[in-house]
């Protein structure tokens, strides 16, 4: 018998990535796509838990997920942070990508996911993701993928992995990402 967890977001593709990960354990994930607004703050985890705590006034279902991502770019003094989406939708990610200084141009992707229990506690994990931005001809360009080379593969875009590559470089990711850590703790769930 699987358990169920909702989770909230708008984001078909991290709704998708989600179930297939935690099926594997059981799970068996349903969508409520709820836009909540995000909060001013920098820190992934702060804007997770705000993210929840909003999610658990108009959600009645436990346990509930919110999930929220961050982007740090070394040349920038660490900017965007968890307004990652803002930066790319004003600046667009070509704009984005030549004002990161090339000499430095090491990035972390952050990943915080909160968690509120049928009980109410919540439980917050982190993750993250290092690499390098890569400059590349504006019309080659449409999501941060285009432009993102992980440590684990470096000069080489994601979007532009082949299965092989793909494979490699997530087993890699798999062990230092916020969803592996909710996974070991639904593991022990009751």
């Amino acid at each position: 018998m699987s358990k169920t967890l909702f989770f909230v977001t708008t984001n078909k593709h991290k709704a998708d990535s989600y179930t297939i990960r935690l099926q594997e354990i059981g799970w068996e994930i349903k969508t409520i796509p709820i836009d909540i607004p995000e909060s001013r703050d920098f820190d992934v985890e702060a804007v997770a838990r705000k993210k929840l705590l909003e999610a658990a006034l108009r959600v009645k279902h436990r346990p509930i997920i919110v999930e929220d991502r961050g982007l740090r770019i070394a040349s920038l003094n660490d900017f965007p942070k968890s307004h990652v989406k803002v930066a790319t939708e004003v600046l667009g990610i070509p704009k984005l990508v030549e004002i990161i200084d090339q000499t430095n141009p090491g990035v972390t992707f952050d990943y915080a996911i909160g968690l509120m229990e049928k009980d109410g506690e919540v439980k917050m994990f982190r993750g993250f993701e290092t690499g390098r931005i890569i400059k590349r001809s504006p019309d080659e360009v449409t999501d941060l993928f285009d432009v993102f080379c992980s440590d684990v593969l470096p000069g080489k875009p994601l979007s532009s992995l082949s299965v092989e590559e793909k494979k490699i470089y997530e087993a890699y990711w798999t062990k230092t990402d916020a969803l592996t850590c909710l996974i070991a703790y639904l593991k022990e769930y009751e």
